[in-house]
């Protein structure tokens, strides 16, 4: 048959033809030159644009070439030309050879042979376009393929002809090595009992990526029972598993600073005892002041001194020990395998981290304090609830001796920058303390009375911490959203003093000192005697310290001018009976302790 008889063949539904010369057909395809061939079969088998008597197996793809030797081995042996085309998978395509002489075949490739062909191009069509990797492989270990969709490339990198048989790379080879002994069980297992396989593992891309993927499969069987090959599908779930990641990260863990959270805390606490980890030693931790740092600094600062102390405490312990945070000021710490005195040895190595941050960070306004506990489970007769309360109790009586010292601290960082900003002066303060004193005593109030006068005297004010030091120290006239911010200060100094135990007592004074005899003040226009005595009492020392200090946006006036201002204000501002003996102390000079 010459080449106008096969192209008579291909006018029918044509793709093209090439023709094949060699010293021995059919018996040797591997040494076939191709003679000539059309543009249509080179596009149709992928070939590479053949040169001046290039070698068939050089031209395709190893698996199409193993296809195309196939159907020359199956047409011409023995002489016993066939007339049953082929198809050739991953072509859309089906072939035959056909003998043209001693030296020389035909391979005729054509589409649309039937309707069933037909069916096959459109299945390969919608493999080709579902996203991930359809393949066909043999149930080897090195799951040769014998068919990959055109999806390869984009999950793995490499072209399908690049694992084909593979020709370059196993697809064994992509799977990332501490997942390949799983892969193969999970799939031979699945093969050898008749079950489909599902699968989650990780491959290497050909440009050095890590992808996760999933893979679902089913073996196929041969009319004995014999597993055939294996048939499925592999998509990339990289995403998906970085977002589960993400939500297991955040079921277990605390979001602000990356420790286990309480959740974790509450599973592990009913699990540990029960895996051979004993003697386990438990330290709970207390932030101190913590309330009452947010109220005067701000939660931004208290989120702050959350995170380095946390930070402290991963420092602080073994790899084996487990930091949870359990509540907004709270930290519980498990140790496994730790009897109590090698705990103690890790809660003193938390102290002194906390000792050297706060001397590494002097220039900070609040330093970290945090109390402890510590208790050990050492038998399963004992219960580590109880150890984990006795922690606590610990902790708390442990607090109570150092709260005063942790509260003492935080009001002396309040003060020393309501000094650093000029809102308290402390070449003022004695004489504002021994006016309160002299007042209290006129007015022949309790010793403890006169003690809570002469604090409120120094403190009052520690409200304004929380406000911007450019807005207490402006000249010009103040916004009227400016003094509606300025105006909040009583209540946030009322919020700062009821989260200190030895505040709490003054707060409500604190809280009405800017309250006006006629009613007219803030923050709730108390009028008269509604207001507190002691905030009526503050709010005359408060004015007369204004006016005789000085302020941004007035001149300091004499005492005598403080004196007559005042008097002018008795009885609108001032309470004027009070405001009279005020006037009385000073003229008299008592108050010059």
């Amino acid at each position: 048959m010459d080449s106008a008889s096969i192209a008579l063949i291909m006018n029918k539904a044509s793709v093209g033809y090439v023709i094949l010369e060699s010293q021995d057909i059919p018996n040797d395809p591997a040494g076939m030159v191709i003679v000539e061939a059309n543009d249509s079969i080179i596009n149709a088998l992928k070939m590479k644009i053949p040169e001046d008597r290039t070698i068939l197996g050089n031209s395709l793809g190893s698996f199409l070439f193993e296809q195309i030797k196939a159907i020359i081995l199956g047409s011409l042996m023995n002489d016993q030309p066939s007339e049953r085309w082929t198809e050739l998978l991953g072509c859309s395509c089906q072939a035959k050879a056909i003998r043209l002489d001693d030296k020389r075949c035909a391979i005729v490739v054509i589409t649309g042979a039937n309707d069933t062909s037909k069916s096959e191009r459109m299945k390969l069509r919608l493999l080709d376009n579902i996203p991930g990797m359809v393949y066909r492989r043999t149930l080897d270990k090195d799951w040769t393929m014998e068919y990959i969709s055109d999806g390869c490339k984009g999950l793995t990198g490499y072209d399908p002809e690049e694992l084909i048989q593979n020709s370059m790379i196993s697809y064994n080879e992509v799977i990332q090595e501490e997942h390949r002994e799983n892969v193969w069980e999970t799939i031979n297992i699945a093969a050898s009992e008749n079950r489909p396989y599902n699968l989650e593992y990780q491959i290497r891309t050909k440009d050095n990526r890590l992808k996760w993927v999933y893979e679902q499969g089913q073996a196929i069987y041969d009319i004995d029972g014999q597993i055939e090959a294996l048939e499925g599908i592999i998509v990339d779930v990289t995403l998906q598993k970085k977002r589960e990641e993400q939500i297991n990260f955040l079921t277990y863990h605390d979001s602000m600073t990356g420790l286990y959270n309480r959740r974790y805390f509450t599973e592990l606490s009913s699990q540990l005892i029960f895996d051979d980890a004993l003697p386990i030693s438990v330290i709970i931790g207390d932030i101190n002041g913590l309330k009452m740092i947010n109220d005067a600094f701000g939660h931004e600062f208290g989120d702050c001194l959350i995170k380095e102390t946390a930070n402290i405490l991963k420092e602080s312990v073994r790899s084996s020990d487990i930091v949870t945070r359990i509540g907004g000021d709270e930290f519980a710490i498990f140790l496994p395998h730790t009897p109590k005195d090698t705990a103690w040895t890790v809660l003193e190595r938390i102290e002194k981290g906390i000792m050297m941050y706060n001397e590494n960070n002097r220039d900070t306004p609040i330093k970290i304090s945090i109390s402890l506990g510590l208790d050990t489970v050492n038998t399963r007769d004992e219960s580590l609830d109880e150890s984990i309360r006795n922690a606590e109790d610990i902790m708390y009586k442990n607090k109570l001796f150092e709260h005063r010292s942790s509260h003492n601290s935080i009001l002396a960082s309040i003060r020393d920058m309501l000094s650093r900003r000029g809102e308290m002066r402390e070449e003022n303060l004695s004489t504002l303390q021994c006016i309160a004193q002299k007042l209290g005593e006129e007015l022949r109030l309790d010793e403890e009375v006169i003690q809570q006068l002469i604090i409120l005297a120094s403190i009052h004010d520690l409200g304004k911490v929380t406000i911007d030091s450019e807005l207490l120290s402006k000249k010009e006239p103040l916004t009227n959203e400016e003094w509606e911010v300025l105006r909040r200060h009583p209540e946030m100094g009322y919020r700062i003093a009821m989260a200190s135990m030895d505040l709490a007592a003054i707060a409500d004074y604190i809280l009405s000192h800017h309250e006006r005899w006629d009613g007219k003040g803030y923050p709730s226009g108390l009028k008269g005697e509604e207001i507190p005595l002691l905030s009526r009492i503050i709010a005359i020392i408060d004015a007369y310290d204004a006016m005789t200090g000085g302020r941004p946006y007035r001149e300091r006036l004499t005492m005598e001018d403080a004196i007559v201002e005042i008097m002018d204000n008795a009885g609108t501002q001032f309470d004027p009976e009070l405001s009279e003996i005020f006037v009385r102390i000073l003229k008299s000079g008592e108050a010059l302790c």
